[in-house]
């Protein structure tokens, strides 16, 4: 290729450059710029807390997700088929139930162990609408009278500010607890086979641990984590701190490599 770097948010993208036969000068990782969010909305989210009666440090975000992003529900313009539709809400339909299951065990289990209230919150405009029926209404009364629903869409800032103050961060998103980790609060990602490879940068950056393929695990197992967590905080923020230090300094040189090729191009 011509360019003077390729940096790609996870490492199985340079495998696929690779094989492709694709090359250049500077072929890196570069982390996704998620996790460099310093955007906050403090009001907003304060006010929420407050209405909700949410202690700093002492409640869990829980983030769902469908199989497949509807986009045909979302994009007006949508150029999907009848039958990408049909396939895509047939495997929605097919897996809702179970894959948030293990969700809601991870919400039982810290309402349970810790006593402390939880919050659940979109990361797609669609999750407004998912958040009752897939997660709170099946919980079990004595649950239910401590859970949360962000239900009003929100923006960026205003996340990282309610994410900053939780425990922890479980989600079947990818970017919200990429957002916790940036404000220094442990992110879980519970990964769905269909949501693409930029998953495979949990790994990448060192957050193994805190990765759940969700086929792959059952429902103790990610309630388990979220509680050892919450019951060693000084264990888990400093490997978070060791993490993000290391996601930086991976930051900080690929993107002077970028800087330096911008000077470069315009100089000549």
């Amino acid at each position: 290729s011509g360019a003077d770097f390729i940096f790609t948010r996870e490492t199985h993208s340079l495998k696929n450059l690779k094989e492709a036969g694709v090359t250049s000068p500077q072929q890196d990782f570069a982390p996704d710029a998620t996790f460099a969010i310093d955007l906050t909305d403090d009001t907003k989210a304060a006010a929420f807390q407050q209405k909700h009666q949410l202690e700093p440090g002492n409640y869990l975000c829980a983030v769902p997700r469908l199989r497949y992003t509807p986009y045909h529900k979302i994009h007006k313009s949508s150029r999907w088929t009848k039958e990408k539709i049909e396939e895509v809400e047939s495997v929605n339909r097919q897996y809702q139930e179970q894959d948030h299951a293990k969700l809601r065990a991870a919400i039982i289990e810290w309402v349970r162990t810790s006593g402390q209230k939880a919050v659940v919150c979109p990361e797609m405009t669609y999750q407004t609408e998912i958040i009752h029926p897939l997660v709170i209404d099946p919980l079990p009364a004595d649950v239910k009278s401590k859970v949360v629903a962000h239900d009003e869409y929100w923006l960026p800032d205003e996340a990282g500010s309610l994410y900053r103050d939780a425990a922890a961060v479980v989600s079947m998103e990818c970017h919200s607890p990429i957002i916790a980790c940036a404000f220094g609060t442990p992110g879980l990602y519970v990964r769905q086979p269909t949501d693409t490879i930029k998953g495979q940068m949990w790994y990448d950056i060192g957050l193994t641990d805190w990765t759940f393929e969700i086929d792959e695990v059952n429902q103790q197992q990610i309630a388990e984590r979220v509680i050892q967590i919450y019951n060693h905080k000084a264990q888990a923020d400093a490997k978070l701190k060791e993490v993000m230090q290391s996601i930086q300094k991976r930051q900080q040189n690929t993107m002077q490599t970028m800087k330096q090729a911008v000077l470069k191009a315009h100089s000549s």
